[in-house]
């Protein structure tokens, strides 16, 4: 329902700390269900966009077959995590690797950990050859060298000392077409096809109307107050009871569909 043309709709899950590892298996799957549904529209869907925000926090099934397939289906996936570490964590080496290397966008703060810093500043902006001029002044003459490198073009300082508001990154490129001049000749430096898509850059926000909007924010309702203690276990064991029930006609009703067959 979420992609569909005639009624399209929002999903928000939300993950608690305190209980997430109870609620954390019935996010996943809910998000698993979901994500099985808009990818599969074959070109039927309106355009969806997944956002995952603290991605450690929820386990996301075969999270790299998502973003690999996922843009054919007018399905956009956007994952937000702290470090490379806190992910290697909960998705293992391979999963983070799976994850960084199949994205192809990538929009990067202030970072702290090592990991995080070498594969900003060598996977993605990588190294160009920069020029370093130096001069010599001494009693007779004045010397001016020039030397060219091959050097980090963000360093990895310069990424960890990013102040706020600072972003950097690389965002993927659409085919260009080719274009040549007289004789097939092709001038490099002003061609599209070779410009970078990497940026180094602040942010232009205005606070005055984001404070204004905060401002008119209105506080989300209570959904339901019990008036005692004895009313809440009362009413939350009869949704425990009706919750396992229904689990169990699911389950019925799918094996009984499997045995038709």
């Amino acid at each position: 329902k979420v992609s569909d043309p005639k009624n399209p709709s929002y999903l928000l899950i939300a993950n608690d700390p305190e209980m997430e590892s109870i609620i954390g298996a019935l996010n996943a799957l809910i998000l698993n269900r979901l994500v099985t549904r808009v990818n599969t529209g074959q070109g039927k869907n309106i355009p969806v966009s997944i956002i995952v925000d603290e991605l450690p926090t929820l386990y996301f099934h075969k999270i790299d077959r998502l973003i690999g397939t996922a843009r054919s289906n007018k399905v956009s996936v956007t994952l937000g995590f702290q470090e490379l570490p806190q992910l290697e964590a909960d998705y293992g080496k391979v999963g983070m690797q799976k994850i960084i290397t199949t994205v192809g966008n990538v929009v990067s703060g202030s970072a702290r950990a090592k990991e995080t810093l070498e594969w900003l500043s060598n996977d993605i902006f990588g190294k160009v050859v920069q020029v370093k001029k130096g001069v010599t002044i001494d009693r007779d003459k004045t010397s001016i060298n020039l030397n060219e490198n091959m050097d980090n073009l963000v360093p990895a300082s310069k990424i960890s000392d990013m102040a706020t508001g600072w972003i950097c990154g690389q965002t993927a490129r659409d085919f260009v077409k080719t274009k040549t001049g007289m004789g097939g000749s092709m001038n490099i430096q002003e061609s599209e096809e070779f410009k970078t898509t990497k940026f180094f850059c602040k942010t232009d926000f205005d606070m005055a109307e984001i404070k204004k909007e905060e401002a008119a924010y209105v506080p989300l309702p209570k959904f339901y107050t019990f008036k005692s203690r004895e009313e809440r276990e009362r009413i939350l064991y009869k949704n425990f009871v009706q919750v396992g029930q229904d689990v169990k006609e699911m389950i019925k009703d799918v094996q009984n569909k499997r045995n038709a067959k």
